[in-house]
């Protein structure tokens, strides 16, 4: 089932959309979006309960294989820890 995050008052993340069978977390941020592989549902309740969305996925959701989605589908793998390759607007944490 796909569970949504409400985004609406973080600046830099358009949509949050989880799903519980594949353990897939598809975050749309303002520059592109991408998928976290692997997130389990503890991880995710405490995304969803966060005071803020960016600094949870900065600091928690870095050991988690990340793939970069473009309309074509996957565009790049990013493996877990790779602080060159952060996905966030121009490289950089919130």
């Amino acid at each position: 089932m796909k569970i949504n995050i409400d985004t609406s008052s973080s600046t830099s993340i358009k949509s949050c959309e989880y799903n519980d069978i594949t353990l897939d977390l598809i975050v749309e941020f303002n520059s592109g979006k991408y998928c976290y592989k692997n997130v389990d549902y503890t991880t995710f309740t405490e995304l969803a309960s966060a005071k803020s969305l960016g600094n949870f996925i900065a600091t928690r959701l870095r050991s988690f294989t990340t793939e970069k989605i473009d309309d074509h589908g996957v565009n790049n793998i990013y493996p877990p820890g790779k602080s060159d390759l952060w996905p966030f607007p121009t490289n950089s944490k919130p």
